[in-house]
This record gives C-alpha cells, sequence and structure tokens, in this order.
C-alpha cells in the first residue's frame, strides 16, 4: 500500500497553523544538522546597487566642484600676479628715491653753488674753486688726449652715458678736440677689415695642401678680366673652415 502524504495546505483540520510550525521548525533542525558551522552566521546584507540617475548626479556635482575649484585658481593666479608687479614697482620707486636723496645731480649742485651767491663769500670761493679745477681738468684731458697713445682710453674714460644725459658731448668734444668719427670712415674701417678677411680665405683656399689646379685647358674662371684657372678643394668645406680656425688661433 502506498503512503500518502498531505501537504500543509490540504490539512483541512483547524489545527493548520500549528502544523506549519511545526514543520518550519523541523526543516530548521534539519538544516542545522546539514551546516553546523553557519548555524548562528547570518548571511550578509547585499549592497544595494547605485542607480544610474544618482551617478549622474554625483558625476555633475564633482564636475561642478572642480570647474569652480580652476575658476578661483585661476583668479588668486591673476590677483598673485598683479600683486607682484606693484610690489616690483614699489620696491623700483623706493630704490629711486633712494639714489635721488643721497647724492645730488650735477644740476642739483650748481643750483645750491648759484642759489646765495650774492654778496656770500663762502659761495663765490666755492665757485671760483670748482671753475679753476673744471678747466685744470679740462686742460690736463687735452694734454692726454694729443698723445697718440692715449686718444682711446680718453675718449673712451670722459663719454659715457652722464655727458649724454646732459647734452654735453659736443662740448667735451669741442674742449678736448675729440675728432667725431664719421658714418663714411666706420664704413671704410669695416669695409677694409672685411676686405682683409676675404683676401686671407682666398689665399687659404688657394694653397696646394687645400686645393689643386685642373689640367684642362678650358677649365679657367674669369672675373673682372681677371682669368684663373679652376682650383678643386681636397676636402670638404667643414673640414676646412675648421683648419682655418686652428690656423687663425695659432697666429
Amino acid at each position: 500500500i502506498k503512503e500518502v502524504r498531505e501537504n500543509i495546505g490540504d490539512n483541512i483540520r483547524g489545527n493548520r497553523d500549528q502544523d506549519r510550525k511545526t514543520w518550519k521548525k523541523n526543516l530548521h533542525r534539519h538544516l542545522r544538522h546539514l551546516h553546523p558551522q553557519v548555524e548562528d552566521q547570518e548571511p550578509p546584507s547585499p549592497s544595494r546597487p547605485q542607480s544610474s540617475r544618482q551617478k549622474e548626479q554625483s558625476k555633475r556635482e564633482r564636475k561642478r566642484k572642480d570647474a569652480k575649484c580652476y575658476r578661483d585658481k585661476n583668479s588668486l593666479q591673476m590677483k598673485l600676479d598683479s600683486a607682484n608687479k606693484k610690489l616690483a614697482m614699489y620696491r623700483k620707486r623706493i630704490q629711486r628715491m633712494k639714489v635721488a636723496l643721497s647724492k645730488d645731480s650735477p644740476k642739483t649742485k650748481t643750483k645750491k653753488l648759484l642759489r646765495h651767491l650774492a654778496g656770500n663769500n663762502s659761495s663765490l670761493n666755492k665757485v671760483r674753486r670748482n671753475l679753476e679745477f673744471h678747466y685744470a681738468l679740462i686742460k690736463q684731458l687735452r694734454l692726454k688726449y694729443k698723445l697718440k697713445e692715449n686718444k682711446k682710453k680718453v675718449s673712451h674714460a670722459v663719454i659715457g652715458s652722464v655727458i649724454r644725459k646732459y647734452k654735453a658731448l659736443s662740448y667735451i668734444r669741442s674742449k678736448l678736440g675729440i675728432t667725431n668719427p664719421s658714418k663714411d670712415d666706420r664704413k671704410k674701417k669695416k669695409g677694409t677689415k672685411i676686405k682683409r678677411l676675404r683676401v686671407d680665405v682666398q689665399q687659404f683656399f688657394e694653397r696646394d695642401d687645400n686645393s689643386r689646379i685642373t689640367t684642362g685647358v678650358r677649365q679657367t674662371v674669369t672675373k673682372l678680366k681677371d682669368k684663373r684657372p679652376k682650383r678643386l678643394l681636397l676636402d670638404t668645406i667643414e673640414n676646412l673652415y675648421e683648419k682655418y680656425r686652428r690656423e687663425a688661433k695659432e697666429l
């Protein structure tokens, strides 16, 4: 005879709830018997996946914060550059004020001497002494400049930025007899140097250790009615240039 089991749902008696509780207890007891090591452990709660909408919102918020930080950085950098420029400007201004207070210019010294000149013997003596020193210095420089070996030294020592600032260049040239070289003279000197260098380079290339003469009858070059045979270089231009530099240093 086959045994037929009743389901809990098929129980038509009034103790259905009691049977369900008994069945659950038996099931838990059976599971604890099969897996005794995990009977008191609770399964970890699964992490709730963040919705795509929340991800997009957090991403936009992060981008807004990054953009704000970038704008703030640029603004602070511009303010820092402006402050550094102002600091450099004020530092230069203070330096100029210190220089102006530390020493008087030639014009200021002249004004101080002439301010209380009338009826003041001490001021007259100072003016007289300065004029004597001025004429003595001009005479001494003129005597030094007459010597040929001192012309360049004297002109370099006397002519400078201070003389140009107070527009005394023509005055000191006339007093010392310093001639102003014209543009034509400067061009002549420059042209003479270039011409001398060209001749040296040509003689260097025409040497037998640097080039050789061609043997053909028609292998000639004519320039300004000057007919010369062609020459072929024995080495590259770079090597010949290094050789020329070495020989020039030895000289």
